[in-house]
């Protein structure tokens, strides 16, 4: 610590150490999909992965499976009106992805799964 104020004496202190532990993101703030009685399976998955029990009510619209850092979006589709889904994964590197689920009006719901 170092001061610039006139009452200081000295003016560096030293103090015990400070230790920080920064933790990777293991979560994202959203409706978790236990919510909506959505079920994704077999995870982790080697070829694909099913997503079912979507109903109808909820509208939802899109799906995109996208990097654990969300910046590169890999797979979108279109699945309005659609109860149940399967998404074909062989192109995918083996890694931990999230799939997200967006619809008409509210929070998108965020899954996470393992390809193989």
């Amino acid at each position: 610590m170092t001061t610039n104020a006139t009452c200081a004496s000295p003016a560096t202190v030293v103090s015990a150490t400070l230790t920080f532990t920064v933790n990777a993101v293991t979560s994202v703030g959203s409706s978790p999909a236990s919510e909506f009685g959505i079920h994704l399976y077999p995870n982790p998955s080697i070829t694909s992965f099913t997503i079912d029990t979507l109903k109808l009510s909820h509208r939802w619209e899109t799906l995109e499976v996208i990097s654990m850092d969300g910046k590169h979006q890999l797979i979108h589709m279109l699945i309005v009106n659609k109860q149940r889904v399967d998404v074909d994964t062989r192109k995918l590197p083996a890694a931990m992805y999230l799939v997200v689920l967006r619809r008409k009006n509210g929070s998108p719901v965020y899954i996470k799964f393992v390809k193989q």
